[in-house]
């Protein structure tokens, strides 16, 4: 298993830290570069969301996890925010709408199921704990 912690202070800071922590295990482990993006990509979606909506304490920290299982890739996600299940807290799906009548935002989740295999929630000693499975690229 590969670890890495962030302190929730610099938004952009916690992102950067995190996509080298990813670009270290992708090339430790021998991933084609689109798993990177891919792990990238949803990774800086998860700290984005804990930032922007999770209410986390400054000084709060988020945790990832990064393993290979059973020919997939698995990243674990925690945070110290505000309860959220994505599988029951999401507002409801609009991307079939039209442009004026979609809300701003709401594409994060959307894109995190379409990329995973399987997105697994607990709760967990008040951390939101997200597993997300996806196939290697």
């Amino acid at each position: 298993m590969n670890e890495f912690t962030a302190v929730n202070q610099d938004l952009d800071l916690t992102i950067d830290q995190a996509v080298k922590h990813i670009a270290e295990f992708c090339h430790d482990q021998g991933l084609e570069s689109s798993s990177e993006t891919t792990l990238s990509l949803l990774v800086e979606e998860l700290i984005s969301n804990s930032f922007k909506y999770g209410a986390a304490a400054p000084g709060s920290a988020i945790g990832l996890e990064l393993r290979l299982e059973a020919g997939l890739l698995v990243l674990r996600y925690r945070d110290a925010g505000i309860p959220f299940d994505p599988h029951h807290d999401l507002s409801e799906d609009d991307r079939e709408m039209s442009l004026e009548d979609r809300r701003v935002g709401g594409l994060g989740w959307p894109l995190i199921f379409d990329l995973c295999e399987r997105v697994d929630y607990v709760r967990d000693r008040e951390q939101n704990v997200t597993t997300l499975h996806l196939a290697p690229k």
